[in-house]
């Protein structure tokens, strides 16, 4: 039976500028891949995009932080050189139209992961490099350049106690994302338990969810993001989020990825609810 997952994301890295609390993008892997390993990935995803007739695949750039990477620009180049569709996410704090010229013709979405537009609220929620949060006007400066150069614009907001009483509309009105998405913090064992006092209820976010009318907005549960997506980490073990748990399947280096993605019990509906029907990230 032929796969029709179109679009794998690679947390290339653990390493972050940012120490946010509740960040689910903890593996407890030593010895990351560096960008030969990376490179074999890519070999591995193009032969699962091309076995199953999958004309529109992506790959998604994900970390920690992936702008850190030193490789980072080689491998877009590889991913793009093999046909594959090409997006990123970051912070933003470490992005810059040098980087976005390097992009251009490359990069098909530019994800962002805004939680604040307030200094106070990002330094507790820990979105901080040594007291500097992300300047708002340089941000909007720098996407609506981006935009400029024909990329599509992604937002994440991942909502918690300490913003969802907050408005940032404002972002909304100064930029036009092609894509927004609200996410209701989830909290994963072995991960980022020690923030789970932060955590709203599912009507609490239902009630942030309300207040807007836009339905070019995605609104993801907790529940939603349970085996919705397939990713690497930076090991290159495909993981699954099964019950809160981040669960190693095994590695893609090693073994059948089709069999990986198949093990993954990746859930269609939910992945479809998140990928097909929409421009995401």
């Amino acid at each position: 039976m032929l796969l029709t997952y179109n679009v794998i994301n690679l947390h290339l890295t653990e390493i972050c500028n940012y120490r946010c609390s509740y960040c689910f993008a903890k593996f407890n892997v030593q010895n990351e891949l560096g960008i030969d390993a990376w490179k074999q990935v890519v070999d591995q995803i193009k032969n699962y995009f091309d076995l199953n007739a999958i004309k529109d695949g992506r790959i998604n750039l994900a970390g920690g932080e992936p702008l850190l990477l030193n490789y980072l620009d080689k491998l877009i180049d590889y991913i793009h050189s093999s046909n594959i569709k090409v997006s990123i996410i970051t912070n933003a704090s470490l992005l810059s139209k040098e980087k976005i010229d390097r992009w251009t013709d490359k990069i098909d979405i530019l994800g962002i992961s805004i939680d604040s537009l307030k200094h106070e609220t990002n330094l507790t929620i820990g979105r901080e490099s040594r007291g500097d949060t992300v300047d708002y006007n340089h941000l909007v400066e720098l996407l609506n350049y981006a935009k400029a150069k024909g990329i599509k614009l992604k937002v994440n907001t991942v909502i918690s106690k300490l913003n969802y009483k907050e408005d940032i509309t404002k972002l909304y009105e100064d930029v036009n994302f092609d894509r927004i998405k609200i996410l209701q913090m989830r909290v994963n064992k072995h991960c980022n338990e020690t923030a789970s006092d932060l955590s709203i209820s599912d009507q609490e976010f239902i009630e942030y969810c309300d207040k807007f009318d836009d339905h070019n907005i995605v609104f993801e549960s907790e529940s939603d993001m349970e085996s919705s997506y397939i990713f690497i980490d930076p090991k290159g073990n495909m993981i699954s989020n099964e019950n809160h748990t981040h669960n190693k399947i095994g590695s893609i280096l090693i073994e059948d990825i089709m069999t990986l993605i198949t093990n993954a019990k990746i859930n269609q509906n939910r992945f479809d609810k998140r990928y097909i029907t929409k421009m995401e990230a």
